[in-house]
Parts: structure tokens; sequence; C-alpha cells
């Protein structure tokens, strides 16, 4: 059976008054300057002296497995943005979030008799779609 591993939490406390005291941000890895992300993602592959001699669309292809492109770029920021605002009201020591936890399990019946109890159910889904177009020849 798979398991996966398990590492220790490590929390730093977040500048953002938005994401502070929230466990789920402060235990994610810290947001990265683009240039950091750009240096993480850039490879070194085998450089051949023939490519220089490859036609404009083959010498792209043999740039951009150098050089991440500018949307990975993007797509590394939408991701740790919608990782962090995912979370934001996902806070396990809000009362907020208590609220919403137990008017998703109405069954387990939390406070259902006390009289100022109104069930909060509020998605906080956040998403983005990937469409890529490439032209041929």
């Amino acid at each position: 059976m798979l398991t996966g591993s398990k590492e220790r939490a490590v929390y730093t406390p977040s500048e953002d008054p938005m994401y502070r005291h929230n466990p789920f941000i402060e235990a994610l890895p810290p947001v990265l300057p683009m240039e950091k992300v750009a240096s993480l993602l850039r490879r070194h592959p085998v450089y051949h002296q023939i490519e220089r001699e490859l036609a404009a669309s083959k010498r792209l292809e043999a740039v951009q497995r150098i050089e991440p492109l500018p949307i990975f770029l993007e797509l590394e920021q939408r991701f740790s943005r919608m990782l962090r605002n995912g979370y934001s009201p996902r806070n396990p020591i809000s009362a907020e979030w208590i609220k919403q936890l137990r008017s998703g399990f109405p069954d387990l019946d939390w406070d259902r008799g006390k009289p100022d109890y109104q069930p909060l159910v509020r998605s906080t889904a956040a998403g983005f779609a990937i469409i890529w177009y490439q032209r041929s020849g």
C-alpha cells in the first residue's frame, strides 16, 4: 500500500495580514520572486553545436529546453496565489471556518439547538483553465 511520506511542518509567520495566523498558509514555502522561480525552472540540457544550423522553428524548441517561457513563470505565480487564496478562508483556528465546517456536516448536530445557530455555506473554490493553441506549420 502506498502511504506517501511525512514531513514536519515549518511555520513561518506571514507578513501579509490576510494570511497571518493561518497554519495552512504559514506551513507553505514562501512566495518566491520571479527571478528565483526562473532559476529553479532553468535547465542545462546537452547542447550540440549542430543545433546552430537548424531551422528557426527547431532552434526555438532548443531555446525552450533551456529557458523557461514566461507562461511557466505566470503559471507558478497563479498556483501560488490560488493555494493561498483557497486556504485563506479555511483557517482551522478561525471561528468562521469552524461554523462553516459544522454547517457542512449537519448530521453531526453541532450546536443546532442553540438559538443563534445559522449555517454558513460559502464556496471558496478557485481555479483557472489552461488552453493552448499551437498553429501548425
